[in-house]
């Protein structure tokens, strides 16, 4: 089940990325059918792995934050937009960083065919699209656009193996 309303039909490619601390635990499917009033997905595959849902937000059990998976179109470009409030669009941020238990969690980010629309902020150093100490992994950004910000469109800091 996703949101009812969407513009999501037959062919359409989906991804479903882990609900786990495991980042491998990713499904891919093609949708076969969509039912438009209820949201009911039908996929031409089961998914081989668990992508926790709730049909509602979570926020109010966890301070605020929704851990419910997220469903994602593939199979057309993808629009990162930023609103007005106080100079601040968005930014989309790639970062290494170590878990409390000293567990290192590597950053990594895959863009292809994506359109980064309204983000940053002005008279900073929060491009709209920020690698910042980055090196563990690897990142790359594909036939994308950053535009219409208020402050740097892409900044790469202290980072390795980024293919822009």
């Amino acid at each position: 089940m996703v949101e009812p309303g969407l513009s999501w039909g037959p062919n359409d490619t989906i991804g479903l990325p882990s609900s786990t601390m495991n980042w491998y635990q990713v499904d891919f499917a093609v949708i076969q059918a969509y039912d438009n009033v209820t949201g009911l997905l039908t996929l031409d595959r089961p998914l081989g792995h668990y992508h926790y849902g709730k049909s509602v937000s979570t926020g109010g059990d966890y301070s605020g934050i929704d851990m419910r998976n997220e469903v994602q179109l593939l199979s057309r470009n993808v629009i990162i937009a930023g609103n007005d409030t106080d100079a601040w669009g968005c930014q989309v941020v790639t970062s290494d960083f170590t878990e409390g238990n000293g567990e290192e969690r590597l950053g990594r980010t895959f863009l292809s065919n994506v359109e980064i629309y309204n983000c940053s902020q002005y008279d900073t150093h929060k491009a709209a699209l920020r690698f910042e100490g980055a090196s563990g992994a690897y990142s790359f950004v594909l036939n994308s656009t950053v535009h219409h910000g208020l402050g740097i469109g892409m900044e790469v800091n202290d980072c390795e193996n980024i293919f822009i």
